[in-house]
């Protein structure tokens, strides 16, 4: 925001009182208290970041209260019911809980009102799905949202439906895929298995593509220095393919294009099972411990 603000403003620097203006806009919502009193805190580290050491000793009440004003300390669904969120809504960040329990009585309402207007259920119950889906319809359109979501989203065949209603819906730009940098953000037994799904609500162009970048483990990453991407891990591809081929994602991990070509036409040829079958062989898994003779 404060970039955005000197961009219009021939690179001016901003004042406490553009700063505290700028501030309204950002709006936060967390179960947690302290996740929404850290929230607070860094913002009010961002606005000293925007300020001379000299414009911050002489100010008086530099920082505004945020919190139950802008950083709501509750649950989102029920933030959305209230109208507690802004009209108006441009950009979205998310970092939703991955629980298949509805723990609150408005996200069970959001729930149900889910399976109302959609006529299916969320695939597992699925709270980082309501989230995706809660989010997307509150902003207006030409609005952006970057959400955090399980790797089921796109490697789960139950979301399957889920996901391709979502793609339906909403102009997706950008699917980051961590899938392949397990256990990145904690030690121990850990694993995050996150994709960021990027989105934008609005009319999706006819000729619209997907960018699926997949993100590897590499010495970097386990020294905790950064992510590395290379061109061949950025896979651009025409958005009817993402909304009708669902091997597209696992044949980006191994490479993309060419191998989606081949696991395709691999899928067109028989099993082997079949082939044993049409052979009339006697078919199973596993084996029998035979007898001693």
């Amino acid at each position: 925001l404060v970039l955005h603000w000197r961009l219009r403003h021939q690179w001016r620097r901003p004042d406490k009182e553009v700063l505290q203006s700028l501030l309204s806009f950002v709006h936060g919502v967390d179960l947690e208290e302290d996740a929404v009193e850290l929230a607070g805190f860094s913002l009010c580290l961002a606005m000293c970041d925007a300020l001379q050491p000299e414009q911050i000793r002489r100010s008086i009440k530099l920082f505004p209260v945020l919190r139950q004003n802008t950083l709501h300390h509750g649950c989102f669904f029920e933030a959305k019911e209230s109208g507690v969120l802004p009209a108006r809504i441009g950009a979205v960040l998310g970092n939703p809980p991955f629980s298949s329990r509805l723990q609150t009585p408005a996200t069970q309402r959001a729930y149900a009102r889910y399976q109302a207007e959609h006529y299916k259920k969320l695939p597992d119950k699925q709270v980082g799905y309501l989230f995706l889906h809660e989010a997307s319809e509150i902003m207006e359109d030409g609005a952006m949202i970057s959400m955090l979501q399980q790797y089921n989203f796109l490697y789960n065949q139950q979301a399957l439906p889920f996901r391709h209603e979502y793609l339906t819906r909403y102009w997706v730009r950008a699917i980051l895929d961590f899938v392949s940098v397990r256990g990145l953000f904690q030690k121990g037994n850990a694993d995050t298995k996150v994709i960021v799904v990027v989105a934008k609500k609005g009319v999706r162009p006819a000729n619209a593509s997907l960018l699926h970048a997949t993100f590897r483990r590499t010495g970097r990453i386990d020294a905790e220095q950064g992510l590395d991407l290379d061109f061949y891990d950025l896979h651009v591809v025409p958005y009817n393919i993402a909304l009708t081929n669902d091997r597209l994602w696992r044949a980006n991990l191994l490479g993309g294009g060419r191998a989606l070509s081949l696991v395709s036409r691999l899928a067109q040829s028989r099993t082997l099972r079949e082939y044993a079958e049409e052979q009339d062989w006697e078919v199973g898994e596993g084996f029998i411990v035979g007898k001693e003779v």
